[in-house]
């Protein structure tokens, strides 16, 4: 078991902390005042919260793969389960502990949508200097929010 600095240790809490709250009145104004359209919200949201954390960071792989996995592994200190499905066009990342999701009672969105959209922010933006990287896009399709085990973002490659 690894021993956590100090440091480390603030961070982790003001993730399991701060981050549920705050995050949690934001999702529930989005829904209050665009119920129809609060997905797309959540989405735009991750995507402007990438451009920020790109103005001082920017990962360094040269696949999808890698930069889900160093992105991940920046911005919430763990590597996380990426597996390529048998089609080879869909990579499958699963996320058990999820800082944007937590116990929410009757919840009417995936709470992490918008990680999947900073995860598509990252990677588009990487073709940038590497044009043979594929074009991607990041659906989430399951949350721990909405009452599911884990969370589960599918980036689905739309060209090669």
């Amino acid at each position: 078991m690894k021993i956590l600095s100090d440091e480390e240790l603030i961070q982790l809490k003001c993730q399991q902390i701060f981050v549920p709250l705050i995050y949690s009145e934001i999702v529930g104004r989005i829904l209050d005042r665009w119920p129809d359209s609060a997905e797309e919200k959540l989405r735009e949201f991750g995507r402007r919260v990438a451009k920020g954390i790109l103005k001082i960071w920017e990962p360094k792989g040269k696949t999808i793969k890698s930069i889900a996995e160093e992105s991940h592994k920046f911005l919430l200190k763990q590597k996380p389960p990426i597996k390529m499905q048998k089609d080879g066009h869909t990579l499958v990342l699963k996320d058990r502990n999820c800082v944007l999701c937590w116990e929410v009672q009757a919840a009417k969105i995936h709470y992490c949508t918008p990680y999947g959209s900073l995860l598509e922010t990252f990677v588009n933006h990487c073709r940038e200097k590497n044009p043979k990287l594929p074009k991607i896009w990041v659906e989430t399709t399951k949350s721990r929010a909405m009452g599911d085990k884990y969370c589960e973002h599918v980036i689905h490659i739309l060209e090669e």
